[in-house]
């Protein structure tokens, strides 16, 4: 008797090893996300992105088997990006006030990139309406406090026996923290960096962390 062929998970994306395919994955990604940009999620068609990427329909699906993979594969990409910037100032800082302020910049960075690419909001916002999505964005939020936790640790901001202690308090300010920058964007300039800055010296606050030492931060831009 035959085996079932296994069905693919609806919200995995192929992960192409060879140089071409992942051109070609980079390639229908920025063509879904140009597509929310021009026309918003409405328009977010499988048929609409296979068109704007100038490939088949059939080519798009042995890529991406599920709009709902599509739209995890954009989240993946950003989220990605904001992953290497909290690895890399988080690693550089050495004192409670350097986290603080590596933190600050983070969410500045984050805050400048989501003005820019309004887009990025509207990826955000369909991923919390998303109940399997939105565990996704949860579990990155983990991944993130570990991150931080580990950071605050290491620059004596908090001992390791109180890790447990300040574990929910760093979840809670990071989960929420898309919540914070997504009502900002949708803000004019002066009172989306004054709801930043205000969620930033908060959570600082909670943290148990200095206020960081300037806002915006020195040599940053949105």
């Amino acid at each position: 008797m035959a085996k079932d062929t296994p069905r693919p998970d609806p919200l995995t994306v192929r992960q192409p090893k060879q140089a071409r395919s992942k051109a070609r994955l980079e390639a229908i990604l920025d063509a879904a996300e140009g597509l929310i940009a021009v026309d918003g999620m409405a328009h977010l068609t499988m048929s609409n992105v296979a068109s704007r990427a100038k490939i088949s329909i059939g080519s798009l699906y042995q890529y991406v088997p599920t709009p709902q993979a599509l739209l995890r594969a954009l989240a993946d990409r950003f989220l990605s990006e904001w992953r290497r910037d909290i690895e890399r100032f988080m690693s550089r800082a050495t004192t409670p006030q350097e986290l603080s302020d590596a933190i600050a910049h983070i969410l500045w960075r984050i805050y400048g990139t989501m003005k820019e690419r309004p887009q990025l909001r509207e990826i955000w916002a369909h991923m919390q309406a998303d109940r399997e999505l939105a565990a996704l964005d949860l579990e990155d939020s983990r991944r993130n406090v570990d991150w931080i936790v580990d950071a605050m640790v290491r620059v004596g901001a908090v001992d390791d026996d109180d890790r447990a202690r300040v574990v929910a308090d760093v979840l809670l300010i990071t989960h929420l923290s898309g919540s914070a920058i997504q009502m900002a964007t949708g803000l004019d300039d002066d009172e989306g960096t004054q709801i930043v800055r205000a969620y930033v010296e908060t959570s600082a606050a909670r943290a148990g962390l200095p206020a960081p030492s300037s806002f915006p931060p020195v040599g940053s831009a949105t």
